[in-house]
């Protein structure tokens, strides 16, 4: 598992994806909120020294649309994000970013990401730099949150209206607090990565 920023090569420490989904009433606080799924993409990776500098990148993708109906429709999927950020000696922006999931196994996919970052460390590590991170992404599963009248049926409802259920197992839902300048209390619901079964192979 292999992060190649242009000549320099760093290993990948863990690499997590999943996604959520609020209430409309939370855009009233955020009006970035997308009205479907949000999905992240968290890559971090180990820290090598260069120039006697400490480079430790990572990198991060945040509330971006993917065209899947159920979560491992993942695997063998090819799309691409924008805007992402990264750090490496200092935070800086992604640009365009391809994203090719391969082969699941459990509930981790192979991931290859392709694209450009900027570093603003000296000319050959300046803006636009090219970097490849072939690693496994685990899928963490998916956070549903509503307001103080939701309850664990109306949350479920509210996820299977945009996400189908196959291959999720639920946790009770919770309270998660109460967001400044807000009165109203979020209540979360977990839907974790489950057993998948397709027609003609045993779940796994």
């Amino acid at each position: 598992m292999t992060l190649r920023l242009r000549t320099r090569a760093f290993r990948v420490e863990h690499a997590t994806i999943g996604a959520a989904l609020l209430r409309p009433y939370w855009k009233r606080y955020d009006a970035t909120l997308a009205d479907t799924l949000g999905w992240s993409l968290s890559i971090a990776c180990s820290e090598r020294e260069f120039d006697g500098e400490s480079w430790q990148p990572e990198f991060n993708f945040e509330r971006f649309a993917l065209p899947v109906e159920r979560w491992w429709d993942l695997e063998q999927l090819t799309t691409s994000v924008e805007g992402g950020t990264a750090y490496v000696v200092g935070h800086g922006p992604v640009g365009r970013t391809e994203l090719s999931f391969g082969q699941r196994r459990g509930s981790s996919l192979q991931l290859t990401c392709r694209g450009e970052c900027d570093v603003d460390w000296d000319d050959e590590f300046g803006r636009g730099v090219p970097y490849t991170i072939e690693t496994r992404v685990q899928f963490e599963g998916i956070r549903v949150v509503g307001t103080s009248t939701d309850d664990d049926d109306s949350l479920r409802a509210f996820l299977q209206a945009h996400f189908q259920l196959d291959g999720l197992r639920e946790t009770a839902c919770e309270e998660s607090g109460t967001p400044a300048r807000s009165k109203e209390k979020m209540i979360a619901k977990l839907f974790l990565p489950g057993r998948v079964a397709r027609a003609g192979r045993s779940p796994s």
